[in-house]
This record gives C-alpha cells, sequence and structure tokens, in this order.
C-alpha cells in the first residue's frame, strides 16, 4: 500500500510540473500576442491590398452595366423634383424621399459619402475586418 501512495504521488507532482510549465507558456504566448496584435495595420493592409490589387484588376463592365449607370445620372434631380422628403432628414447625412407613381410607392436615399470611390467599395466589399468584428462585438 505504501508503494502505491508513493507514485501516486509521484504523479501529482509531475501534474504540477506540467501545470507550471503551461502556464509558463501559455504567459509568454499571451505577451508575444499583445505585441504582435496590430488589427488596425492588418486591416489597412488588407483595404490597400484591395484597392492596389483587386479593383485595378476588376473586369470591365458591361453594356447593360454601363446602360444602368448613365440612366442615373438624372436620379438626384428627379428626387428632388419628385419625391416628398422625409420629415426628419433634412439637411441630415442621408436624405430620404419617398414618392408614388400610380399604385407604387417608391422610396430613395442620396447622400454625400467623403471618401474617395477605391475607398467605398474596399469598405463596402472588405466586411471581414477586425474593425468591423469589433463593431458588431460592441452591439
Amino acid at each position: 500500500m505504501h508503494s502505491l501512495g508513493s507514485s501516486m504521488g509521484g504523479f501529482s507532482a509531475k501534474r504540477s510540473s506540467d501545470s507550471s510549465a503551461f502556464s509558463s507558456v501559455k504567459g509568454i504566448l499571451e505577451e508575444v500576442g499583445k505585441q504582435f496584435h496590430k488589427p488596425d495595420v492588418i486591416d489597412e493592409r488588407m483595404r490597400q491590398d484591395f484597392i492596389e490589387e483587386v479593383m485595378p484588376n476588376a473586369p470591365p463592365l458591361t453594356e447593360q452595366e454601363k446602360g444602368m449607370f448613365e440612366s442615373l445620372g438624372g436620379l438626384e434631380e428627379e428626387l428632388a423634383k419628385e419625391g416628398k422628403r422625409v420629415k426628419g432628414s433634412v439637411r441630415g447625412v442621408v436624405d430620404k424621399f419617398l414618392w408614388t407613381e400610380g399604385d407604387n410607392i417608391w422610396g430613395a436615399f442620396s447622400c454625400k459619402v467623403d471618401i474617395s470611390v477605391w475607398r467605398m467599395w474596399d469598405y463596402l466589399y472588405n466586411l471581414n475586418t477586425y474593425e468591423s468584428a469589433q463593431d458588431h462585438k460592441n452591439r
């Protein structure tokens, strides 16, 4: 019986040393993580890659896509003329409009974007960033 107890004691001492070694390695890895955790740098590099590598290599617009963009040219004027501005949106960041054509009720909005087209497409395309994950987590 004595020999069984001493062997169990040896097992517990080994487990204790394994536990302290694990804690030490864990502590070291946490410190390394703190030094290299730079989500802002990663997000910016991902965005720059999108702007510099992906966007210039996008396929050209089809004739149908070009026609769609051309047809949107007078939309802002049409909104101002036909649309009834939604209460509370006057001089806001986003102007909202409603109007009817026969039995159809239409809604639209317009806004001024204070960034480049490249950056806007980047923000619309790159949704998997640390910044967006943090925003989602904080909601």
